[in-house]
């Protein structure tokens, strides 16, 4: 994760002439960065990408699909939607409910949910690093040079 630097940078304020400090927010690492995202479809159909792989990683964080539903702001009938729709096309058991009884009900993924979240993740490293090499490739540093030229204190 970029390490931020908060710059202080004087502002105007609406159609009043008053200035205040207003904190800017650069993120380290240069002022231009490449960025990719990935997915799974299959027949056409997204079935795998970050919001899905977030949902499965609450849910191992909370031990229930009701509260990973919160944590990611989607209704529990969404996200009971995207486990289906998920094991249905990737034929993969993900999720292994606990019904009531002593010690209360929940849900876990299974070792293979977890093996496939960690062979995504891998995957997604992979194709950030790629990417990193082919921009720095393409563009050289040309393009850096100009956008920090361009972008005052960042």
């Amino acid at each position: 994760m970029p390490q931020e630097d908060i710059i202080m940078r004087r502002k105007k304020t609406g159609s009043s002439t008053r200035v205040e400090d207003a904190p800017v927010r650069c993120t380290g690492g240069g002022p231009i960065q490449i960025r990719s995202k990935i997915w799974i479809e299959v027949q056409g159909k997204p079935v795998f990408g970050s919001g899905r792989r977030r949902l499965l990683e609450a849910i191992e964080r909370t031990g229930s699909i009701n509260r990973a539903a919160v944590d990611v702001h989607i209704p529990y009938r969404k996200a009971w939607g995207h486990i289906a729709a998920m094991e249905k096309r990737l034929g993969l058991k993900l999720v292994e409910k606990h019904v009531g009884g002593r010690h209360g009900g929940g849900t876990v993924l299974t070792d293979e949910a977890r093996r496939f979240l960690s062979t995504f993740e891998k995957l997604e490293k992979g194709v950030d690093a790629f990417v990193d090499r082919r921009f720095q490739q393409t563009f050289g540093k040309e393009l850096a040079r100009r956008v920090k030229a361009s972008t005052p204190h960042c």
